[in-house]
Parts: C-alpha cells; sequence; structure tokens
C-alpha cells in the first residue's frame, strides 16, 4: 500500500531523515518506534505532505504521491491523527467530527454512514456528540480525535503518540479499539512511545534513531529478542 524509497528530510542545514526505506502492506498495523528526537513525527508529516523532503518518494497504491498537498493526499485515503490531538476545543464534539468529513462535506449520507461507523466505535463519542470538546476527559479527546481522523474515510490511518499522557486503564482500551479498527480493514501506522504495547498489537515495527531506520522486523520477533529489547526499547 505504502512505499517509501530513499527519504532524506532537512529542516534548515538539520538532516532529520537519512535514507529511509519503509513499505506497508495493505491491511496491516506497522509500528514506528524511537527515542525522543529520533524522527517518528517527521517521517508521519512527510508522508502527510506537511513537510517537503529533499530527495526519495513516496508511494500509495502504485501512485508517488511526493510533492502533493496535504488535502490532496487526504483525499487519496490517507489520513494523520496528529500527536496532541488537536481538537477545536470551544467546538462540540459533533462539530469536530464534522471537520474531518471536510472532503465529503456535499454527501450528507456518506458523512451520516460515517458518524454511524464512528459511534459504532466510540458509543461515548455519540453520548457527549453535543459536549464542547475541551471539556472532555483526557481519553475522551483521543478517542475525539481518531474519530475525527476516521470521518474522512481513510485506507490508511496514522497515529502519532496515541497514549501519551493517558493512564493504563485508558491505553489499553485504545489499543484494543484501534485493533478493532485494523479489522475493519483499515491499515495503519503507529508511532508510539509505549514500545511493549505497540509491539504487542502491530504486525511490523521499525525502529528509528537519529533520523535512520536502526532495526527493522516482526513485532513478534523484536519482543523476544533481548538485545534489541534493551538497546532499543527500553523494555
Amino acid at each position: 500500500m505504502l512505499k517509501i524509497n530513499s527519504l532524506d528530510v532537512f529542516y534548515g542545514t538539520a538532516h532529520v531523515l537519512e535514507d529511509i526505506f519503509i513499505h506497508v502492506e495493505e491491511q496491516e498495523m506497522v509500528a514506528i518506534l524511537g527515542a525522543n528526537g529520533a524522527g517518528k513525527s517527521t517521517l508521519l508529516r512527510t508522508i502527510s505532505g506537511l513537510v517537503r523532503p529533499r530527495s526519495g518518494n513516496i508511494e500509495f497504491q502504485g501512485r508517488n504521491i511526493t510533492g502533493l498537498s496535504p488535502d490532496e493526499i487526504v483525499a487519496l485515503g490517507i489520513t494523520q491523527c496528529p500527536e496532541g490531538r488537536r481538537l477545536f476545543p470551544d467546538m462540540s464534539v459533533y462539530k469536530n467530527l464534522l471537520v474531518g468529513a471536510y472532503v465529503f462535506r456535499r454527501d450528507k449520507a456518506r458523512i451520516n454512514r460515517l458518524l454511524e461507523t464512528v459511534f459504532q466505535i466510540f458509543p461515548i463519542l455519540q453520548e457527549r456528540k453535543e459536549q464542547m470538546a475541551g471539556t472532555l476527559s483526557g481519553g475522551e479527546q483521543q478517542m475525539l480525535a481518531i474519530g475525527r481522523a476516521l470521518m474522512s474515510e481513510p485506507k490508511l490511518l496514522m497515529l502519532d503518540e496515541m497514549s501519551l499522557g493517558l493512564a493504563p486503564k485508558v491505553v489499553e482500551n485504545l489499543f484494543r479499539t484501534i485493533k478493532k479498527i485494523k479489522e475493519r480493514g483499515i491499515t495503519i501506522i503507529l508511532v508510539e512511545q509505549n514500545a511493549a504495547k505497540a509491539l504487542a498489537t502491530s504486525d511490523r515495527v521499525y525502529v528509528m534513531e537519529s533520523g535512520k531506520i536502526a532495526v527493522a522486523g516482526l513485532s513478534r520477533d523484536l519482543l523476544k529478542d533481548p538485545k534489541i529489547r534493551s538497546a532499543y526499547l527500553g523494555i
């Protein structure tokens, strides 16, 4: 589904992504792990079109999408749920969800169908739909951020630091939920600090270090490797 070839990204003179090769198959969940500053979020922002690479290319379903605008990339079926949720706190849950469906703004039937799907996945959002987003708990805000991303009907959903700052029980519920989202046929890239949870949930993993891919493999294999666990994953 997604193929990244020899990608290089600079911020000014800083070489933040160097010679990145990644592939993601349809209906996989692929985890991107690494310490803060390793380049994980920059990678997602580059896939989303928010950052332009210096060299290399990104292919999505066989099409070169390098250089396309963010809205063109969303229209093709790639959506990012950003770190920090980036909700509109003074808007209702319902209106935040509608923002996610902007690409389909003239298709009321499609929007209603997508709302129904999001409310099936996150029933609490239906209960809270008239509540201001800023008054939700941290876990509910993260559910809303994921729900908003799903409103664009993505083929590829990219989740950036989904569990950040949340209680363990909430994190457990969210990981169960993204497994259900994957079962609906949506491919997922998961950038995550919680390495143990990410490895237990994903199919494959790339570990980033200083803007490069340091390790890649099946999640179950890396989870069992004590050297990898100690050197790169802190578990």
